[in-house]
C-alpha cells in the first residue's frame, strides 16, 4: 500500500458555492498573481492529515464515526471576506464563518482533532480559525491590491445544514488538486 494525501472536511451547500464562485468572478484579474481555487473544490477543513498510509483509512473512519455518533447536525453561517495573514498583504484569501468558542463547529473539530491523536496524528496548536478559501497570492507584490478587491465584496450571510463529514483524498496535479471522498460519515448524535 502506498501513502495519500489525505483531510477530513465539511461539505458545503451548493448555494454557498455558487456564491463563492461568483465572489471569485467578480474579484479575479488576468494575470492578478493569484490561484484561485475551482469553486468545485471548495470545502471546510476540520482537520489536514498530510501524507497517511492507506492501511490508517480504516482507523480514521472508526475515529470519525465516533466523533459522529456524539455530534448532532447544526447550522453554519458565512461572514465577511478575509486574508490570512491580514487582507493588507494576504497570502490566503477565505470568506469567514460564524463560530463563537462554544458554536458546534468548533466542538465537532475539537472532537475531531483529539480523535485523531490515538492513531498518530498531532494536533494542531493553532487556532481553529474556521473559513472557505476562494484563493492563495502567489505574487506578493500583487497581494494589496487583491486584498482591497476582496474585502470591497460584501458577501452575504448565507447558512446551510452541515449533518455530515468526510475524509477526503488530495490528488495533485498541474491543474490544481482533485478530491475524492473517500469516506462520509453522517453526525447521527444529540449533542453538539
Amino acid at each position: 500500500m502506498s501513502d495519500i494525501r489525505a483531510f477530513i472536511a465539511l461539505p458545503i451547500a451548493a448555494a454557498v458555492r455558487e456564491e463563492l464562485a461568483a465572489l471569485i468572478e467578480a474579484v479575479r484579474r488576468p494575470r492578478d498573481g493569484t490561484r484561485w481555487v475551482r469553486p468545485d473544490g471548495i470545502h471546510l477543513t476540520l482537520a489536514f492529515l498530510g501524507s497517511i498510509p492507506e492501511t490508517t483509512v480504516a482507523a480514521i473512519d472508526d475515529a470519525l464515526n465516533t466523533v459522529a455518533a456524539e455530534r448532532a447536525p447544526f447550522t453554519i453561517r458565512t461572514t465577511a471576506t478575509g486574508g490570512f495573514p491580514t487582507l493588507r498583504r494576504p497570502r490566503v484569501l477565505w470568506v469567514g464563518l460564524e463560530a463563537s468558542a462554544d458554536h458546534p463547529l468548533q466542538r465537532l473539530q475539537a472532537a475531531v482533532a483529539g480523535a485523531l491523536v490515538p492513531i498518530g496524528h498531532e494536533r494542531d496548536e493553532r487556532p481553529f480559525r474556521p473559513h472557505l478559501t476562494v484563493g492563495r497570492v502567489k505574487e506578493m507584490s500583487r497581494a494589496p491590491e487583491v486584498g482591497e478587491r476582496v474585502g470591497a465584496y460584501r458577501f452575504p450571510a448565507l447558512t446551510w445544514h452541515a449533518d455530515r463529514v468526510h475524509l477526503m483524498r488530495s490528488d495533485l496535479h498541474p491543474s490544481g488538486a482533485r478530491y475524492t471522498v473517500l469516506r462520509e460519515v453522517l453526525l447521527t448524535g444529540d449533542g453538539g
